[in-house]
């Protein structure tokens, strides 16, 4: 962003420098300048000499508007008329008062194009005063910034659903799939699992509603696709006739579509697919990519998520009669797993969350978690209880984990009830996995989003 604002700037100076009686390029190198500068920037500019009431524009703002030089002639009153209706009144003020005020404006709003497309773009612009300190000239830089926003807003609603509490697997899968569908245009998005040369439409969201997961297909080999970038294919023949025979024959056959792989628990999974009955763009900027790689490894990481936590609920139904056996298997899990009363006392814990806690598990059975998580052990204590009373699990709790003797960090709960069968009470068996690191990237993540919006408000 800063080599952005840079270049708008050296195009300010260009066009101030423009208008000069005097210069040492002549005006085809100025021209062929500015030219360049645009290309690289992608930022057009423009100018209105209030002299005689005349409009410039770069051949950038023409295309940005969508319309030919050779056909259409700007005037500052058509050139109003472009911008939203709710917006054109704001962009004559600000046009006005930079006239009057002498002072320099810069703008987000919406623009329609001559073929009716809704764009966003930006606007800066400067006054021009002559030897007598009279405003002769408003000129400026123009830039479409609908890609830009279309990306951040992408990255900003991933974060939340990566980092939202309260929801199953399911649930999570079909908003992140709904949020990747969206954002590529798609028609139908979907996971498909593959094992022993079986694929299973594992997980699906599609515009009509009519996809059901669980159907199962045998075909030809995966079509190739290289490490978990996405890339748009070619011969979708394979992946496309799968989904339409899932769709029931359709009328309206899908397409086109791109899919990106899948590792689950470090090892192959499947892929995600968009796929649509229109044309997907066959190439993507490198941040699109980026993006939907990102989306990529949200979904890997929530169908981890979703296979560890059916592993451990099975085991933890056979707890009673095979207690050395589920001893043995919980210890060689590297998540933390506790099963406690509904009073905030430790039962029974596997190794790893003794060992994350700076303790035996001896010392910490039958201890009270008021003393062994003084800084949270109220929140716990709530949410076990909540839980507990509604009957229901809940996945996903996003907390600090703030042990007496261990090492602070942050980590996923699940939290499932339980009756104990013996006795009748309440039972609460937690499942916490370690984000301390995806926490991390997640902060440096927004941090970067931050800096960005302050550096596009800046420009």
């Amino acid at each position: 962003m800063r080599e952005r604002a840079e270049m708008e700037d050296s195009i300010d100076s260009a066009l101030a420098w423009r208008g000069e009686a005097s210069g040492r390029l002549s005006v085809l190198q100025r021209n062929e300048l500015l030219e360049m500068a645009e290309e690289v920037a992608s930022v057009g500019h423009w100018m209105v000499d209030l002299e005689n009431g005349s409009l410039f524009w770069s051949d950038e703002v023409y295309r940005i508007h969508g319309v030919d030089p050779q056909q259409y002639a700007p005037d500052v009153e058509s050139a109003i008329d472009f911008y939203h209706p709710e917006d054109a009144t704001r962009v004559a003020g600000l046009l006005d008062k930079a006239i009057s005020d002498r002072q320099p404006y810069n703008f987000e709003l919406r623009l329609v194009r001559s073929d009716g497309e809704l764009r966003l773009v930006r606007a800066r612009a400067r006054v021009r005063v002559d030897d007598n300190d009279v405003v002769v000239a408003v000129f400026g830089t123009f830039q479409d910034v609908t890609e830009q926003h279309r990306n951040e807003t992408f990255r900003r609603d991933l974060l939340a659903w990566s980092t939202s509490e309260g929801l199953s697997v399911g649930e999570k899968l079909s908003g992140l799939l709904l949020l990747g569908r969206r954002y590529v245009g798609a028609d139908v998005a979907f996971v498909e699992a593959e094992n022993a040369g079986e694929r299973r439409l594992a997980f699906a969201e599609d515009d009509r509603g009519v996809l059901t997961t669980g159907r199962s297909l045998v075909g030809a080999p995966l079509v190739p696709i290289s490490g978990t970038r996405p890339e748009p294919l070619l011969d979708l023949a394979d992946y496309l006739g799968r989904a339409n025979a899932w769709l029931g024959g359709n009328d309206e056959p899908l397409r086109s579509g791109l899919g990106l792989t899948l590792r689950v628990n470090e090892k192959p999974y499947g892929s995600v697919w968009f796929a649509s009955r229109d044309a997907i763009p066959e190439r993507m900027n490198k941040a699109e990519t980026g993006l939907l790689a990102e989306l990529a490894q949200v979904i890997s990481y929530e169908l981890g998520a979703r296979e560890r936590t059916s592993e451990l609920v099975d085991t933890a139904r056979a707890f009673r009669q095979k207690q050395r056996e589920l001893d043995l298997i919980l210890d060689t899990v590297p998540t933390r797993i506790w099963y406690k009363d509904n009073n905030n006392r430790i039962l029974m814990l596997n190794a790893e969350a003794a060992r994350s806690m700076g303790m035996s598990r001896e010392e910490a059975e039958g201890a009270n978690s008021a003393e062994l998580f003084p800084k949270m052990a109220e929140k716990y204590l709530a949410d076990d209880r909540a839980v507990i009373a509604s009957g229901k699990p809940r996945y996903g709790i996003i907390e600090r984990y703030a042990p007496r003797d261990g090492e602070e960090g942050w980590v996923s709960t699940d939290k499932i009830p339980f009756v104990d069968t013996q006795t009748g009470q309440p039972r609460i068996l937690a499942v916490a996995t370690d984000i301390t690191h995806m926490m991390a990237v997640q902060k440096s993540l927004e941090q970067q989003t931050e800096a960005l919006q302050r550096s596009n408000r800046d420009l």
